[in-house]
């Protein structure tokens, strides 16, 4: 059974003491994982620099939302990635993490 908590203390009061801890991906690694589903390569794509970085922030850097918004993005042209960008940076909670 796999557990996903921020609340270590929640774990322990349950007696669960075996814990991995897996961190947020850095920026570098946040990058690649949106360009391996938006351009099906690992490195950024040129002229997309500044966008594929300003989704990595708006998805919080998790791994899950990266790959969603970044499939979502594939085959997309500049002005439809700003359009995108646009609408995540209205709609998405600022506590994505939370």
């Amino acid at each position: 059974i796999v557990v996903t908590t921020e609340n270590k203390e929640l774990l322990q009061q349950h007696g669960i003491n075996n814990t991995y801890h897996v961190g947020f991906p850095s920026d570098e690694q946040a990058a690649k994982i949106l360009c391996r589903y938006a351009f099906r390569k690992n490195s950024l794509y040129h002229g997309f620099e500044k966008r594929v970085l300003r989704v990595t922030e708006l998805c919080g850097k998790l791994p899950l939302g990266l790959s969603v918004v970044g499939s979502s993005l594939r085959g997309k042209k500049k002005d439809e990635w700003e359009e995108v960008i646009r609408r995540l940076d209205t709609i998405l909670d600022r506590d994505i993490e939370d």
